[in-house]
């Protein structure tokens, strides 16, 4: 028995690149992604610092759903966690990714790699949501490697180094916005929310 799908789902977050990668990507759905901050624009949570990304999506949630739930109006709720996990690097800077990125750039990753061989890493994306009854969480990856040149003019974070396994040797910045979405762990984690909800796939 297929679950009805919901007309809408509301996103906090304060990156509008991410909020225009979920709504691309679940737009094959009729599922439009909204900004929560349409409903409530002073919204303040606690970053927590957690072991992984579901940790934190989690975390955060918990702390959005006690402030917003009774204005969301039956609608669902959705917070993301990601991260660029470098294998050389012990995975680092993983959930420090958004602080390492605003303090030594993508230029001090590159940095750290130019004398190793690896150059093997991941995008990893937790997404926990609110159905209106309870809270589900799922995780997309994008496997892939990273430039020592950052290339393209696109995208965000430190898609100018990063090159997707499944694409065709482009950074996800040399990509289009469809381009980007077909491929990333952004979206690989929506599918998962959708099959794990079982209404139509994407």
């Amino acid at each position: 028995m297929l679950r009805k799908k919901p007309e809408q789902i509301f996103f906090h977050t304060g990156n509008e690149h991410k909020l225009d990668e979920a709504s691309q990507a679940m737009s094959e759905l009729q599922i439009k992604i909204r900004s929560l901050k349409e409903i409530s624009s002073s919204i303040s949570v606690v970053e927590p610092q957690g072991e992984n990304c579901a940790h934190v999506a989690h975390s955060k949630i918990m702390q959005v759903l006690d402030l917003v739930e009774d204005e969301l109006n039956g609608n669902w709720l959705m917070v993301e966690d990601s991260g660029l996990f470098v294998d050389a690097l012990g995975g680092f800077p993983g959930v420090y990714s958004s602080y390492v990125h605003s303090t030594v750039g993508i230029e001090g990753i590159v940095k750290l790699l130019e004398e190793n061989k690896d150059k093997s890493a991941r995008y990893i994306s937790s997404i926990s949501f609110w159905d209106g009854e309870r809270i589900h969480s799922v995780q997309g990856h994008c496997k892939g490697r990273i430039s020592l040149e950052s290339r393209g003019d696109s995208g965000f974070g430190y898609d100018p180094i990063f090159i997707p396994e499944a694409g065709d040797g482009r950074t996800f910045s040399e990509m289009t916005l469809l381009e980007k979405t077909a491929l990333s762990h952004r979206t690989m984690a929506l599918k998962m929310m959708v099959e794990k909800l079982n209404f139509p796939s994407m």
